[in-house]
């Protein structure tokens, strides 16, 4: 057969080089001249080289031009990364500034056209309040905004509506440099284990605005911005003749129209209920965040600084949770729980001196978010 004198022609190419044999490669085996079966093997041999090279020249260049696909993706994906954390689009009206998007995307894109920004400066605004809204992907539920500017932090979520939202976010920190970092939750849970936010983008927004804002500000749950109730505050107290007297009507309209939630308090379920201060208005019906937020709220929109206290409070021989607030005015910071009024002639609670508040009252927090 062929095959098997071919076989034992390169075996005994192979034995006469190592045997150093001359004698070999001068006769004929198996019909086969084995000076020319050397030629082809040579040539073979050289052929074989020549693919070897060709080849590693063929992965050579694939190599290199898949590097620099790579480096232009590289090059193409940091340049959005600034693009995004630079630009913001910001119109200025008189009250507020407006971040928006300009197509719709699966998360949050900013582009620019502000009012004062250079290619390395960041939006400004002069009043603390930025109005951030966008459009977003159908299946994204909340979304979470972190607010952080130098050791101030803060919190806001906010429920997408239509594949939308909108929030008027007041820089409550004063003047300064804001980073917005934006986290998407695609899942039904607003908070706890289940819920799953994910980080979008980071925004940053420079605030000019050097006036002392402090516990003036609205939020989310004390919305002294809302227009229901500046008119309702603006009614109450037209006939005040200064603050103390405008918090004095204040006061009496919560602690006679707003009523201790106490099935809520006895099962449980005021801890799924944020009590925000419209909501209450609406509802009358709330345990004592519902009376501070709302306290909250109706003083601010009366121009009146408001805290809202969280901490504890004595009843019987226990302490629990409560939440109360403490007030500006005349120069000092006076201590109201409207909650503990309620249904009380003497309005016991309303500027107690501190140390007597003190006994059944312990503070724990100012809620600077609030």
């Amino acid at each position: 057969m062929k095959t098997s004198n071919t076989k034992l022609l390169v075996l005994a190419l192979v034995l006469g080089s190592f045997l150093n044999v001359s004698s070999v490669s001068a006769q004929s085996f198996g019909g086969f001249n084995l000076g020319d079966a050397k030629k082809i093997l040579n040539g073979a041999k050289d052929a074989a080289i020549e693919a070897a090279k060709e080849a590693n020249r063929l992965r050579l260049e694939f190599e290199k031009k898949r590097a620099d696909e790579a480096k232009r993706a590289e090059e193409a994906r940091r340049q959005q990364e600034q693009n995004d954390q630079r630009q913001a689009t910001v119109t200025e009206d008189d009250s507020s500034t407006e971040i928006v998007s300009q197509r719709p995307v699966q998360a949050p894109v900013y582009r620019p056209k502000v009012q004062e920004q250079s290619a390395n400066r960041s939006p400004v605004v002069n009043n603390s309040l930025v109005v951030i809204s966008d459009t977003v992907d159908a299946n994204v539920t909340y979304i979470l905004l972190n607010i952080e500017k130098d050791n101030y932090k803060e919190q806001v979520v906010l429920t997408a509506k239509d594949g939308s939202y909108a929030h008027n976010l007041y820089l409550r920190d004063g003047a300064g440099l804001y980073d917005i970092k934006i986290f998407l939750n695609r899942s039904a849970q607003k908070y706890g284990e289940g819920a799953s936010y994910l980080y979008s983008r980071t925004i940053s927004v420079e605030n000019r605005d050097h006036r002392d804002m402090s516990f003036l500000l609205p939020s989310l749950m004390v919305e002294s911005d809302s227009e229901q109730i500046t008119s309702l505050v603006k009614n109450l107290t037209k006939d005040a003749a200064n603050e103390e007297e405008a918090l004095k009507k204040i006061h009496a309209y919560i602690i006679k129209t707003v009523k201790y939630d106490w099935d809520a308090f006895k099962d449980g379920s005021y801890v799924n209920n944020p009590f925000n201060a419209l909501a209450v208005l609406n509802k009358p019906l709330a345990v004592c965040a519902g009376y501070a937020n709302l306290f909250a709220a109706m003083a601010r929109a009366a121009g009146i600084r408001t805290k809202v206290i969280y901490g504890k409070a004595k009843i019987n021989t226990g302490w629990y949770d409560h939440a109360w607030n403490e007030v500006f005015i005349n120069d000092q910071w006076e201590v109201v729980d409207s909650t503990w009024n309620v249904d009380r002639r003497d309005n016991k609670y309303y500027f107690m001196d501190e140390a007597t508040f003190a006994i059944d009252h312990k503070k724990e927090k100012e809620m600077t978010e609030y």
